[in-house]
Formats: C-alpha cells, structure tokens, sequence
C-alpha cells in the first residue's frame, strides 16, 4: 500500500511604479517593480507490505524576492536625428531550507525500528543582470523613406548558486556545491534602407556579436572552470520590387563569420571553431483581388453520415 499527502502554502506579494514624462523633444520612462513569494511545501508518504512500513516527511521552505529597475529615455535632437537608450537592472535572490527536524524517514521490520535516516537541505541562489542599450536614427530623405540606424548593446548576468546537503542514517554525509556563472554579451549592428524606383526597396546592414562566459563549479570531490568565447560577424542585403500593384519580388543574402574559443581550465584542454556560411533567400508573391482562405476542417465535418434538417 502507498500512501502521500502533498500541502503546499503560498504567500506573495507584488509591487510596481511607473512614470511616465513626455516632453517637446523626449520621452522618459521609469519602471520599478517588486514582488516576494514566501512557499512551503510538505510531502508525507508511507509505504506498506506484510512485513515492512517506511515512513517519511519532507518540508521544503523557499524565499524568493524579485526586483527589477528599468530606464528608457528617446530624445529627437531634430526632424532628422533621434537619439535613445535603455537600461534595466533585474535582480533575484532565493533561498531554500529544509531543516532535520521535517525531513526524515524511519523504516520498520515486524513493527520493529530497522533504520532511521534524516536530511537537511540549505541552498541560496543569487542572479544579478544589467543591460543597455543605445540607438541611433538619422534619415537622410523622407520623401525615400532612406534612413540609418545604429545600435550598441551590452548585458551582463550574473548567478552564484550554493548548495548544501546533509544526510544522516548509519552514516553520516555532507555534500557542498559552489556554481558561478558569469556571462557578457556586447554587439554593435547598422541598418540602412532606401526606396528605388517608387515601388523598390533596398535593405542593408551587418552586426557583430561578442560573448565571454566563465562557469565555475566547485564541489567536496572535485572543481571544473570552463570558459568560452564567440565572435559573431554577418553583414546582409535585401533587394525587392513591386509590379502592377500584385507582383513582388525580393532577393536577399546574408553572410555570417563565427569564431569561437573554448577551455577547460583543468584539463588545459582548448576547442577552438572557424567557419562562414553563406544564406541567399529569394521569395516571390502574388496577392490576388480576393483573398481566400484555407482552414483545417472540423471533426464533424469528417463525419459520413448524412443529416436532414427540417
């Protein structure tokens, strides 16, 4: 026989702040939100035969508050140049607690003691990100619809995590775990586009792309650094025209470079990958003066037999 019981209790909480200030020549926007949740989890269970019982209760206790601050800000220099940025700031904590006294288990033989073992979890968690971003726009000719834009980007994420872990029946064991995690994403991207020729248009542009991570993991019987590096760079065209109102046509190719560095420190062990792949996309369209539309059909309708209405 197998018997559980599963409750759970949830308290939370939320919280935000916006403001929002538009001026003649810019727009700010300022975000706070908070929130906590507060969750304990209680699992009993028993287990019967003829000749044994086990019986056990685990309770797990987590705490995690989340908050975030983001900051955007556009300002229009003039008609032709506009200016903006980004950056927010997320952070999260959690903790997790499971004490001996609500997490253990005895086994009984013929309603007597056989073993009796009890465990104890404790673990935090800690994730700290930033992000900012800044945008360029200039447009050169209304009238075209020619335009270019630049763009940066940078984002950091953070986590550390540490673990702990104790279990005690005839012996006793303890298990510690360290994880850090560090990554840093950075990019740099143009875009540029132009009508041609009334119904032309002409797109392109190209970004590069840079990560760093360092992960880190450190336990009571062994360690392991790793870092790995990428650059990214892809530059692309798009090409397309419209005929008679109904006829579009566009050509496009892109091309992306990767190079891309990987180490364990431990083992000094490098992986190292270089490598350009080329994409041509062509695509044509047709838009008739009525649209039709397909749809999957209903199950009744794939029903054979007949129905009268009356």
């Amino acid at each position: 026989m197998y018997w559980k019981d599963i409750c759970s209790f949830i308290q939370s909480e939320h919280l935000s702040l916006n403001l929002n200030y538009r001026a003649k020549t810019s727009y700010t926007s300022i975000s706070l939100s908070q929130s906590f949740n507060d969750r304990t989890e209680t699992y009993k269970y028993t287990i019967k035969t003829p000749k044994e019982e086990c019986n056990g209760v685990n309770q797990t206790q987590i705490k995690n508050p989340y908050l975030s601050l983001k900051i955007c800000n556009d300002w229009h220099i003039d008609s032709l140049n506009t200016i903006g940025f980004a950056f927010s700031v997320p952070l999260s904590y959690s903790t997790t607690k499971a004490p001996y006294k609500h997490n253990f288990s005895t086994l009984r033989q013929n309603d007597t003691l056989f073993l009796q073992s009890k465990e104890e979890r404790l673990g935090k968690n800690n994730l700290l990100q930033h992000s900012l971003n800044l945008n360029f726009t200039h447009i050169f000719s209304a009238r075209l619809n020619q335009e270019l834009n630049i763009g940066i980007c940078y984002n950091r994420h953070n986590l550390f995590t540490k673990q702990l872990h104790r279990n005690q029946s005839i012996f006793f064991e303890e298990t510690q775990q360290q994880l850090s995690n560090i990554t840093n994403i950075g990019s740099v991207n143009f875009d540029f586009q132009t009508d041609f020729w009334r119904t032309g248009k002409v797109e392109c542009g190209g970004k590069w792309l840079t990560t760093h991570t360092n992960y880190k993991s450190t336990t009571n019987y062994l360690s392991a650094n790793f870092k790995y590096s990428e650059n990214i760079g892809a530059l692309y065209l798009i090409i397309g025209k419209s005929f008679k109102e109904k006829w579009d046509i566009m050509l496009g190719v892109r091309g992306e470079y990767t190079h891309s560095v990987g180490r364990w420190e431990k083992e000094d062990s490098i992986s190292k990958k270089n490598y350009f792949n080329l994409f041509p996309s062509i695509r044509l369209g047709y838009t008739p003066t009525k649209n039709w539309t397909i749809q999957r059909p209903h199950y009744t309708m794939l029903d054979p037999s007949l129905i009268y209405t009356t």
